[in-house]
């Protein structure tokens, strides 16, 4: 497990933020990779990272996106696109390569394609994006099952969550939902968990969609958001944006979406 801490940058200054990525062992976080610029990393099952550079562009360098394998060695290091953080932010961690979301050159943000990234640099297209002539932006997701995804993402002031398939982009179901999402996990490859950024949390058949649970997410009798979700069999871990860490269970399987806390 890696941590992506972050170094506010100063605009008076004229200093970027910086990203430096830590690892969870098992005696504490020990350094792993240090950044002169801040970066989002996605992670594919072997440990290789992804790390998109977000440009905050407060000094005068070239984008510099980096591949670092799980030795901590970089071996890709250059600029595969351009980025912003309403359209090409993605993160699609576990499965058997690195991906990333990409614009036409003319129009970055337009005619978004999913990609794969290999480990020379190579990159291929999966998937076309954007949804109907539309451009889906404030986009995250997650694996489904080894072909299919879930995607969170607005279209104007439309929010959906919605599944599909990788290979052909066909449209499984579409769930519509309140606010941005800021996280998504699956539990137990049947179930999907989601956080909004209005604090709402909730729970989705993968299958079809159905809702199986949404509420408020409360500590000490206070709402609060949850920013980022993960998952281990029947357990879920949540962190808020007030710095917690949350641990609750699913009380019966035969009754998914009820939670417990621990």
């Amino acid at each position: 497990m890696y941590v992506n801490a972050f170094q506010r940058g100063s605009y008076i200054n004229g200093k970027d933020a910086q990203s430096t990525l830590y690892r969870l062992e098992a005696n504490g976080l020990s350094e792993f990779y240090r950044f002169d610029h801040a970066v989002v990393v996605s992670a594919d099952r072997a440990g290789n990272l992804l790390c998109r550079d977000t440009g905050e562009a407060l000094t005068d360098r070239s984008g510099c996106d980096r591949i670092i394998n799980s030795d901590a060695v970089e071996v890709f290091n250059d600029d595969i696109g351009y980025y912003d953080r309403t359209n090409h932010y993605i993160r699609l961690d576990g499965s058997d390569g690195l991906y990333f979301l990409r614009g036409t050159p003319d129009k970055p943000y337009r005619d978004k394609k999913l990609c794969r990234i290999n480990l020379d640099g190579s990159t291929e297209t999966v998937m076309d994006w954007n949804y109907k002539g539309a451009d889906l932006s404030h986009s995250i997701a997650c694996w489904a099952t080894d072909n299919t995804i879930i995607r969170a993402y607005s279209i104007n002031i439309t929010k959906n969550i919605e599944r599909c398939e990788i290979s052909s982009g066909r449209s499984l179901w579409i769930h519509s939902i309140s606010a941005l999402a800021t996280s998504m996990t699956v539990i137990e490859s049947s179930i999907l968990v989601y956080a909004l950024t209005n604090g709402v949390i909730g729970m989705l058949n993968i299958a079809d969609g159905t809702i199986l649970y949404e509420d408020n997410l409360m500590v000490d009798g206070f709402s609060t958001v949850a920013t980022s979700l993960a998952s281990n069999g029947s357990w879920l871990t949540i962190g808020t944006i007030d710095g917690r860490v949350l641990l609750y269970s699913i009380v019966d399987n035969t009754k998914p979406g009820r939670l417990r806390s621990r």
